[in-house]
């Protein structure tokens, strides 16, 4: 199985262009804009285990990759959360 990344015309990490509606919102934008912190928060998590769990059995680096932007998410999140509690 091999999967190449690096096509950036058909980016399927960064810009998956099956998760755009037809008004161009990415499912990810509405639920960033209508779900609390901590309901994005488990969004996020459960992204993270899905990805890392299916990799050796369908994606591999490509569900890798997403993972990672999935877990920049969750620390960003978190990371925004710590410096308002400050």
């Amino acid at each position: 199985m091999s999967y190449d990344i690096s096509d950036s015309s058909s980016d399927c990490v960064h810009d998956p262009k099956h998760y755009v509606g037809r008004h161009g919102l990415e499912v990810s934008d509405v639920l960033k804009n209508f779900l609390t912190d901590e309901e994005l928060e488990g969004w996020y998590k459960g992204n993270v285990i899905k990805y890392i769990l299916r990799y050796p059995h369908k994606g591999g680096l490509v569900d890798l990759n997403k993972c990672g932007v999935y877990l920049d998410w969750l620390k960003a999140l978190v990371k925004s959360r710590e410096e308002t509690t400050k």
